[in-house]
C-alpha cells in the first residue's frame, strides 16, 4: 500500500521479511544459549548472559542514538571505521550514552526513550 501511494522514504522500508526472520532467529539463538548456560550452572562465566541482558534493556535506546554515535565516532577517528570494530565502538557508545541519560533524566529517562 506504501509503495503503491509512492511513500518511499525510510520508515516504509525498515520493515522487511528478511529483517523480521533474521531478528526472530537471533532472539531464539540467544534466548537457548542463556537457558543452556543456566542448565549447565556455568555461575563463574556470567557476563555474556548479564550483558546480553544489558542490550536487550536499553535496545531501543541504542536504536534511538546509534547514529549519533556513530557519525561523532567517524568525526573523531575515521581511521578505525571498519566493520566488526565499529560496531563494537558504536554499540558500547551507545550504552555508555543510555546511562548517562538516565544518570541526567533520572526518573523522567523513558520520555526520552532510554
Amino acid at each position: 500500500m506504501w509503495y503503491k501511494a509512492g511513500n518511499y522514504d525510510l520508515a516504509t522500508t525498515q520493515l522487511k521479511l528478511s529483517a523480521i526472520l533474521s531478528t526472530t532467529i537471533a532472539c531464539i539463538g540467544a534466548f537457548t544459549f542463556i537457558e543452556e548456560y543456566k542448565e549447565a550452572g556455568l555461575d563463574t562465566l556470567n557476563f555474556l548472559p548479564r550483558f546480553m541482558i544489558l542490550l536487550g534493556d536499553n535496545s531501543f535506546g541504542i536504536y534511538l542514538c546509534h547514529l549519533l554515535v556513530w557519525r561523532v565516532l567517524n568525526k573523531i577517528a575515521p581511521i578505525i571505521n571498519f566493520f566488526p570494530l565499529n560496531t563494537v565502538l558504536v554499540i558500547a557508545g551507545s550504552l555508555v550514552a543510555i546511562k548517562i541519560g538516565h544518570r541526567i533524566t533520572g526518573k523522567y529517562a523513558y520520555l526520552f526513550g532510554l
